[in-house]
Parts: C-alpha cells; sequence; structure tokens
C-alpha cells in the first residue's frame, strides 16, 4: 500500500489523537504521516487565550474516566508511550 497522508486543520484534542493512531500504525509497519496546520498555538481554542472559553473550565471526559473499545494486545503495546495514564 502507499504511503498515506492527512492533514488536520488545527492543533486541538482531535489532532492529537489522530496523531497517536498515526504513530501506532507506524510501528506496525503501515507508512502514514500526518501534517497538522495551527493558525495559533498547540489547543488555541481551549487555551482561554483565543476565545473559546476563559481556559479555566475543566473541559469533556477526564482522562482517567475515558473507556475506548477492546483493542487488539499490539494496539495497547503501541499506545502506551502516548497515552495519558504513562506521563
Amino acid at each position: 500500500m502507499a504511503q498515506q497522508n492527512i492533514a488536520v486543520i488545527g492543533a486541538g484534542a482531535k489532532a492529537a489523537a489522530i496523531a497517536a493512531k498515526a504513530y501506532c500504525l507506524q510501528q506496525e509497519g503501515k507508512e502514514i504521516s500526518v501534517t497538522v496546520f495551527e493558525r495559533s498555538e498547540i489547543d488555541a481554542n481551549w487555551s482561554g487565550r483565543h476565545g473559546y472559553t476563559d481556559g479555566i473550565k475543566r473541559l469533556c471526559t477526564p482522562a482517567e474516566r475515558d473507556l475506548g473499545f477492546l483493542y487488539l494486545p499490539t494496539f495497547g503495546r503501541n499506545i502506551r508511550p502516548v497515552s495519558w495514564p504513562y506521563h
């Protein structure tokens, strides 16, 4: 399969999730690249400096309570270095 190229507009949470998934796929030998385009800064809309929120309120589900689907063991091994509990 030819290399897959993904472009993401905005460096928010979805861009981070796509980049993490691409990393896992790369670890399994898939040729995939992700380019993220951001006008301001990473998580600009959520920081409170760019008008979407005040930057103080807690947003969405806490990472420790976020439940995923059942994954193959190789996915779990590959996602660990880029997962929230790892850091």
